[in-house]
């Protein structure tokens, strides 16, 4: 027999070897035994990525390309922070040789998460050991990656929810909450692929319609791309990096854009706003630490008119500031002044010109408030009209303070005096010719 058909046939043996070897194998994966033990394994191997106590009720599929998974739950000191009804895990087995963890996809059906904040944070955000990236650690941890994962009709409930002095009023429960999103983490970089996400809040009648874009963490900084937000009536796009988010005052870099911002919509998370019925458009620059922030803003709104401010922001703290310079188009000071101070009748303003301003933003505990300087080719105030106007002055809540002259009716005159804006602006103004 000549070589070459001895090592065809030794070729054939082994192909049939391994044939054979695959095909008992994938019989064996379909036992009941082995798919008990499948879920042990599966078990035992989630130490290494959740920080918690798994349980699987049920388990279907194979070793090589995927498993099913039903009456699902992690648990963490005791408390169940995840309920979930069934899930779906695709893969490729080889992809595990490597070393990390490859999931081409998992699938979440009516999921029920029990969110609360403990001594240390958030449970949710401590649930996954998909870890941020930390100088301290090794630089040998298994990478993770996620090729999608898809949740369908989820529901959210939010233990505490104190509105407190972060102002925010956090919904108690999350419904019908959808979502698309894909997860790469090493020792470097943290990678969250928001494709879609959207939900809503019945008690406050709040809902997202879709949030998508990618959110990096790496050791110290977080960076939003293209982060967009989308409710019933506003959207919002954010772009940029936050840094210094371990340690000492975080730094922007960050640009926010808005073709419609409805402030009640947002006051629905967010109380305070439910006092300024504005839907402004708006692009906003910020650079720099909170407590002095550069930012350039250029405000649009059918009521309020068109302010371009180059402006030093300090938002460090629940009392907020911003001084610097502003250009103006027909402003109109009545949409910023709060329902609770603007009275029976409110002041309108027309102004066109530029200011100067050094003011405190509206708060739960304080009113607007600050000193201004406006040079203006034209202002109407509550029907009187002046040009060619110098003034400054101070606000406060609905009063404002005027130090000033302007050319009006055939003349020039000066005034100083007070304007409460909840009296229509009819208060006097000592002026003179």
């Amino acid at each position: 027999m000549s070589l070459a058909r001895r090592s065809l046939q030794v070729v054939a043996f082994i192909c049939t070897l391994v044939v054979g070897t695959a095909s008992m194998a994938v019989i064996v994966t379909q036992t009941t035994w082995f798919k008990e033990w499948l879920r042990g394994f599966i078990v035992r191997q989630a130490e290494d990525y959740v920080n918690g106590r798994l349980s699987i009720g049920r388990l279907d599929g194979n070793l090589f390309f995927g498993v099913d998974l039903e009456d699902v739950d992690v648990t963490m000191n005791g408390k169940t922070v995840a309920d979930i009804k069934d899930v779906g895990v695709d893969y490729n087995m080889l992809t595990f040789l490597g070393g990390g963890v490859v999931l081409d996809h998992i699938r979440i059906n009516q999921p029920v998460f029990r969110i609360e904040k403990t001594d240390t944070g958030w449970n949710i955000t401590q649930m996954i050991k998909a870890r941020t990236p930390d100088p301290n650690e090794p630089k040998n941890r298994r990478t993770i990656e996620i090729g999608e994962i898809g949740m369908s009709d989820a529901t959210v409930y939010l233990e505490d929810t104190p509105v407190g002095t972060s102002g925010v009023a956090v919904p108690s429960r999350l419904e019908q909450v959808d979502a698309s999103v894909g997860i790469t983490s090493d020792e470097h970089e943290l990678t969250v692929a928001i494709n879609h996400v959207s939900l809503r809040a019945p008690e406050s009648d709040f809902q997202v319609n879709d949030l998508s874009g990618v959110i990096r963490r790496t050791t110290n900084a977080v960076t939003l791309d293209n982060v967009s937000l989308r409710t019933a009536e506003t959207s919002l796009r954010v772009t940029g990096t936050v840094h210094n988010v371990e340690g000492g005052p975080p730094s922007l870099d960050v640009r926010a854009t808005s073709d419609k911002f409805t402030m009640s919509d947002i006051a629905k998370l967010v109380p305070v706003l439910a006092q300024y019925h504005v839907q402004p458009a708006f692009e906003i620059t910020a650079k720099g630490p909170l407590d002095r922030m550069a930012v350039d803003v250029n405000v649009r709104e059918a009521n309020l008119g068109n302010v371009i401010g180059d402006l030093i922001v300090d938002a460090n703290g629940s009392n907020k500031r911003v001084s610097g310079n502003v250009l103006m188009n027909h402003f109109n000071v009545a949409p910023l002044i709060p329902d609770s101070a603007a009275g029976s009748t409110r002041i309108k303003t027309d102004v066109t010109g530029r200011a100067q301003v050094d003011i405190g933003l509206p708060s739960a505990d304080q009113m607007l408030n600050g000193t201004y300087a406006v040079q203006a080719s034209r202002v109407n105030v509550a029907g009187y009209e002046a040009r060619d106007v110098n003034a400054r002055g101070r606000i406060d809540g609905r009063v404002v303070k005027v130090n000033g002259s302007a050319a009006a009716y055939g003349g020039r005159a000066t005034a100083n005096g007070t304007v409460d804006i909840a009296d229509g602006g009819r208060s006097g103004l000592p002026a003179r010719r």
